[in-house]
């Protein structure tokens, strides 16, 4: 997804859109902190959160994939063992 981000959007979007830039996994947040301790090397601290909060929400990424190339992709755990790696060597 990254390279959505370095795209230059002005040129990518014509006109105004609502697009979800969202792999095609679907993760919980839970999955994500834990993917991301073990890339860094911790141990995820989780907090019980409010039973008021909404369910579980999948990004519709149609919009994007119909406006953007995105060319091949990784898979979130890779994604997120990439981001940790180049993070350390910053």
């Amino acid at each position: 997804m990254a390279r959505v981000l370095l795209k230059d959007l002005n040129k990518v979007f014509d006109g105004n859109h609502v697009v979800n830039v969202a792999g095609e996994d679907v993760v919980g947040i839970d999955d994500i902190a834990r993917l991301a301790a073990e890339a860094l090397g911790r141990e995820p601290v989780f907090e019980q959160g409010s039973p008021d909060a909404p369910g579980d929400v999948v990004a519709d990424t149609t919009r994007l994939h119909e406006l953007v190339d995105l060319g091949e992709t990784v898979a979130i755990d890779e994604g997120i063992r990439r981001t940790a790696t180049a993070k350390a060597r910053a």
